[in-house]
């Protein structure tokens, strides 16, 4: 992994951690955090043939473009629809 790449993602990590705090990181290792079915408070990345389009700030900083480029990738790489990042 590129140097600049583990900042990036180490950055979102704690950007994460910021924001959601601890219950968001036990959550995301509980087996249920990706499942078939839809639950309340839910939100799919995918549904059906369609990707969410992830929306950034024109003006915010570079690591956010890059950010959400990289998780584009991430959904397209598992889903096989990729998100529009605008």
């Amino acid at each position: 992994m590129k140097p600049n790449r583990l900042l990036l993602k180490s950055t979102l990590v704690t950007a994460i951690a910021a924001i959601y705090g601890p219950a968001a990181f036990a959550q995301a290792a509980s087996p249920t955090w990706v499942r078939e079915t839809m639950r309340p408070g839910d939100f799919p990345l995918v549904q059906g043939s369609r990707a969410v389009d992830l929306v950034i700030a024109p003006d915010d900083y570079k690591v956010v473009a890059l950010a959400a480029a990289d998780l584009a990738a991430d959904i397209e790489r598992v889903s096989g629809r990729k998100p529009v990042v605008r």
